[in-house]
């Protein structure tokens, strides 16, 4: 081999290595759609199932086994039971909203805690509307695009109503 097909050789290794990071593979997602899955949790452990999902692998030791897959429990969902036959009826608007959303309240006969959260559940407002007030300005101009819940409550903090308020 001459000097100069190893230097050109080196030099078409050295441009594949520094070229490799330019390039794109496959991205896997950890979220998986299914028909059905459960999620299990005791103070010693978590078990969480997805039906119809592909495994990628699996490991045993003994009379136990393991199989892994692309399930990955990150989606905490919370409800939101509020109270039934209220008396109180609101009503938001403008929803979606550029600024502000103003609340109207009928038959308030005592106070009503507003509080407002971003999706990753984060107080970013609390008012609060009491009988002698018809109706409430919430200003959204200082948020960014997005939605956010705006739960309306009892002063003993039992809900009343939510609301999915989208800022455009």
């Amino acid at each position: 081999m001459t000097k100069s097909k190893v230097i050109s050789g080196f030099i078409i290794l050295i441009l594949c290595i520094s070229t490799s990071g330019l390039s794109f593979g496959q991205k896997v997602s950890s979220e998986v759609i299914s028909t059905a899955g459960e999620h299990f949790s005791k103070a010693n452990g978590k078990l969480s199932w997805t039906l119809g999902e592909v495994m990628t692998e699996t490991y045993s030791v003994g009379n136990n086994k393991l199989t892994q897959g692309f399930h990955q429990t990150k989606i905490s969902v919370t409800a939101i039971d509020e109270i039934q036959n209220s008396s109180i009826k609101f009503q938001v608007y403008p929803n979606p909203t550029s600024s502000a959303i103003i609340i109207e309240a009928t038959e308030l006969k005592e106070k009503v805690v507003l509080e407002l959260y971003d999706m990753n559940g984060k107080i970013l407002q609390n008012e609060t509307m009491d009988a002698n007030t018809s109706n409430k300005s919430v200003n959204l101009a200082n948020y960014s695009n997005g939605n956010y819940l705006l739960l309306l409550k009892t002063t003993n903090n039992q809900s009343i109503k939510s609301l999915k308020i989208s800022k455009q």
